[in-house]
């Protein structure tokens, strides 16, 4: 009985092993070593698309998965939600994400984009609370998220708030943004620069982005997946040995040595033998033929 439960624990730690792949998912960085690649955003009504007549609540979400085929994307999207109320929404729901309907799971995401902070105007929130409030909300999303998926979080990149058309709105945006970018940092990693689209993106309603709108912040953001996101993701991620394995899975994971390309010494690297090959890493003798 006990060789039987050893055996299917050793069956099943195979499995998980197998299902690991740390090569680019996409072209973009498989941060949690999983496979697969998986965006999430995070936000107010701009996440669900509101605006959008071309793609009905569509948005910048629909044009990145379709960017992305490949890719699971994902969105926890509240309209008219503050950054206040985000924050508790998150609270409450964080339990759920796994259990709950696939497309709000964000537990296990690569890269997790945080759009909002534009009705905190609403409730008479200033521009430094506002910032405070966003910055809680990144240091929450790093700790539950990485309790949650092994102690990994994705690589998390804020939204600045684009222009609005509304005039008695434009001061608390454009100062909410300037704060943004002056404390921008660690605590606060704000990458998806989109202050500066043209008003002409716009829709009627002077605060939602227009169809046009949506697509040129999705090009943004695929600018930032591409350049500084990657660039960023693979310095959380170093590769010391160049054998197309994260250190960090090497040690945790598959018990090879990051300091050797080729831990086994079978003239076959440990990318090769555990993605391409599917032998054993660590055992001279389970080489490929």
């Amino acid at each position: 009985m006990l060789k039987n439960i050893v055996l299917l624990t050793a069956l099943q730690f195979a499995l998980a092993v197998n299902a690991l792949a740390c090569p680019l998912q996409s072209g973009l960085v498989d941060f949690n070593c999983d496979g697969k690649l998986k965006i999430a955003f995070v936000g107010d009504s701009f996440a669900q698309g509101i605006g959008d007549t071309a793609i009905p609540n569509g948005g910048y979400f629909a044009r990145i998965a379709a960017a992305y085929p490949d890719a699971e994307v994902v969105r926890f999207a509240v309209p008219g939600v503050t950054s206040k109320r985000l924050l508790s929404n998150l609270k409450r729901k964080m339990s759920e994400f796994s259990s709950g309907p696939a497309e709000n799971n964000i537990v296990d995401s690569d890269i997790l984009v945080l759009d909002v902070g534009r009705n905190d105007f609403y409730e008479q929130n200033n521009p430094p609370a506002t910032v405070g409030t966003i910055k809680r909300i990144v240091k929450y999303l790093n700790q539950e998220l990485a309790a949650r998926n092994n102690n990994i979080p994705p690589v998390i990149a804020v939204a600045t708030l684009t222009p609005t058309k509304r005039l008695v709105q434009r001061f608390f945006i454009t100062y909410t943004n300037d704060l943004m970018i002056e404390q921008k940092g660690s605590a606060l990693p704000l990458f998806v620069r989109v202050e500066k689209i043209s008003k002409s993106l716009i829709s009627s309603d002077g605060l939602h982005p227009s169809s046009n709108g949506y697509a040129k912040i999705s090009q943004i953001m695929q600018k930032y997946f591409t350049g500084k996101g990657t660039s960023r993701a693979l310095a959380l991620r170093p590769d010391s040995d160049n054998d197309g394995v994260y250190n960090l899975f090497e040690t945790s994971v598959f018990d090879t040595n990051p300091a050797i390309a080729d831990t086994d010494g079978d003239g076959f690297s440990d990318s090769d033998e555990l993605f391409v090959y599917d032998t054993n890493p660590n055992d001279s003798a389970s080489h490929p033929i």
